[in-house]
């Protein structure tokens, strides 16, 4: 069986298919008691992360986000449909996340790249 090369915009638009329902239901659960807290996606420059920030900015396009990678992928997050410089930031620092009330994970990342003193209080983490 042959299968046919998809553009990574095709691959980003069906993983984000995927992954709407799974980013709209936790948001959802969380819309009211965490409305105006940052949403911080680490891995964000990473497929799955590029992803459900589409899928963040479709749903929300206000929310405040901080999108979190290693410095030298960040370049791919602000070509993501929605980004908006007014209520989105990038960083490579694992340090800002302090600031989220939602920590969103999406690495590929082998072993730990938290630990419970880089999350600030009262944070959800979704993984």
């Amino acid at each position: 069986m042959d299968f046919l090369p998809l553009s990574d915009a095709r691959r980003l638009g069906l993983l984000a298919a995927t992954l709407r329902p799974l980013v709209g239901a936790e948001f959802e659960y969380h819309r009211d008691e965490f409305a105006d807290g940052v949403v911080a996606v680490m891995g964000a420059a990473g497929t799955t992360g590029r992803a459900a920030l589409w899928c963040m900015f479709r749903r929300s396009p206000t929310r405040r986000v901080l999108a979190v990678d290693v410095s030298e992928q960040l370049g791919k997050i602000p070509l993501i449909p929605g980004w908006n410089l007014a209520v989105h930031r990038l960083t490579s620092l694992k340090q800002e996340i302090k600031e989220a009330t939602i920590v969103v994970c999406v690495t590929n990342a082998i072993g730990s790249i938290l630990e419970a003193d880089d999350f600030g209080p009262h944070t959800v983490v979704h993984r």
